[in-house]
């Protein structure tokens, strides 16, 4: 049976990854197509290197490794295949160097599988989860041995100040935050841990603004970079990482993904998001006045309907109160009703009482963490 593999790893980090691949080689009884970041014969490569290259190796493979130091934390590189990565492959694994605490991971891996580079038999426990023909041998023992001295060498620069490190450090590409550890988020404060209920709403309705005319807006990053960027930010995710693929399925994926990072607490932020999200594309279907096309309306009315469903539900999750959804869904369907009746005041009156909502439902939150 055939396996795929794919590294990411920091530039200064290339010995150790290349140590890495000899082991699962040696560790592999069949065939088994190794790919880097940078390895020289294992890297994509390098004249084709683009992000397209990258997202399609990370998306092909079966198993994508992530070798997790200071110094790969630190990477633009690195951190850019890491969202990547994290966004398309669900069998996402990191092998985190001693030298990392807890703190300084990106809180993107919360729930990804993380294996300590700790000694052999971590090694061992990594190989079993990505080889599927696993075997044991003299030659895989020796390239054992040989990545853990790679390491013990790695430690001994470390310490002696040979390796430039920046532990703990935001990283910023283009001047976005790339990775914001835990301890970053824990200095500034409980109340703004999290981005607001209304960040969540305006993110969510910039991003199914530019979901809904995909087919006619050529610069998704300009439009997203304000209020949809921010707010992956916000949420600990990597924007200048996945702002550079241009692809707005792998965005999409990507929030479902820092959603489910989220304690059950905060859980709200995502319900407004969604509240959003789903507005707008009624918003955007009554704009366009579709429902009057005979050959697009039995579509249309579905698109409409899913939309409208999934609002009520997020709308209740969010403690909306029925009032208030009964009333925003009014001026929505007025803007599909008979054309003589319709009020397209609406527009502005649905999205100015979700906005208010979101900063009282806010306020409301702010007084039961002070009553805790």
């Amino acid at each position: 049976m055939d396996s795929s593999i794919y590294i990411i790893h920091s530039s200064s980090d290339a010995e150790r990854a290349k140590r890495l691949i000899e082991y699962l080689q040696a560790s592999s009884a069949g065939p088994l197509r190794v790919q880097s970041s940078s390895v020289p014969e294992y890297s994509v490569d390098a004249e084709a290197e683009s992000s397209e290259e990258i997202k399609s190796a990370l998306y092909q493979v079966d198993k994508v490794i992530a070798e997790v130091t200071n110094a790969a934390l630190t990477d633009p590189e690195f951190n850019f295949e890491l969202g990547v990565a994290w966004a398309l492959n669900d069998q996402l694994i990191t092998l985190v160097d001693a030298e990392v605490t807890n703190g300084n991971l990106p809180q993107m891996l919360n729930r990804v599988t993380q294996i300590a580079a700790n000694g052999p038999e971590s090694l061992i426990e990594l190989a079993k989860k990505v080889l599927p023909n696993y075997i044991e041998s003299e030659a895989g023992t020796a390239a054992l041995a040989t990545f853990l001295e790679a390491g013990v060498e790695h430690e001994a620069q470390t310490a002696s100040g040979e390796d430039r490190q920046k532990t703990g450090a935001v990283d910023t590409l283009q001047g976005i935050p790339a990775v914001l550890p835990d301890a970053a988020l824990q200095d500034r404060g409980e109340t703004d841990t999290y981005p607001f209920f209304l960040e969540a709403l305006n993110a969510g309705l910039t991003f199914s603004d530019c979901f809904f005319y995909r087919e006619e807006i050529s610069d998704f990053c300009r439009e997203l970079d304000e209020t949809f960027g921010s707010f992956v930010n916000s949420l600990g995710g990597n924007w200048a990482g996945l702002r550079r693929l241009n692809d707005i399925d792998i965005w999409s994926n990507a929030m479902v993904n820092l959603f489910e990072t989220l304690p059950q607490e905060q859980q709200g932020i995502a319900d407004w998001y969604d509240l959003g999200f789903h507005l707008s594309t009624m918003l955007n279907i009554a704009g366009r006045d579709t429902f009057a096309n005979p050959e697009q309306k039995e579509m249309v009315k579905a698109q409409w309907d899913n939309a409208m469903d999934a609002f009520r539900y997020s709308a209740a999750a969010a403690d909306i109160s029925p009032e208030n959804i009964d009333r925003i869904q009014s001026m929505l369907e007025n803007l599909i009703g008979a054309a003589a009746n319709r009020d397209f005041s609406n527009v502005a009156k649905s999205l100015e009482l979700m906005r208010n909502l979101a900063k009282s439902s806010l306020i409301w939150d702010q007084r039961q963490h002070q009553a805790l």
